[in-house]
């Protein structure tokens, strides 16, 4: 039985609040993780927060620049192509690869990213 590695929850706002001011709804930011030298599209939309990488597979482009619908997908401005925000996987058939996901967790303490 292979053990899951654990989560280290990096907090990038300190209140949902914050969050919500900094981030409308069907749009994503870029989060860059110094420590960790990352860069994160942390998106919104009516049914919550997702994390994913933040640069295209396809060509690079960061995908905080492009748009997120009410189907929890998220859009590279460049080619309009579409990544799950669910299970990363590309879905307008494009073949291109897959997003890394992140975990996201809102608390009274705040609004964090999840990383293994």
């Amino acid at each position: 039985m292979e053990l899951s590695k654990p989560i280290h929850w990096v907090k990038v706002f300190s209140s949902a609040e914050k969050a919500e001011a900094a981030i409308a709804l069907g749009t994503a930011k870029t989060v860059y993780l110094k420590k960790y030298d990352l860069r994160i599209a942390l998106a919104r939309n009516s049914n919550g927060w997702f994390a994913c990488q933040d640069n295209c597979p396809h060509r690079g482009v960061s995908l905080a620049t492009g748009w997120v619908n009410e189907t929890n997908e998220i859009f590279c401005p460049l080619h309009e192509y579409a990544w799950s925000l669910l299970t990363g996987r590309e879905t307008t058939n494009h073949r291109c690869g897959d997003v890394s996901l992140y975990p996201v967790n809102v608390t009274a303490e705040g609004l964090f990213i999840g990383l293994t």
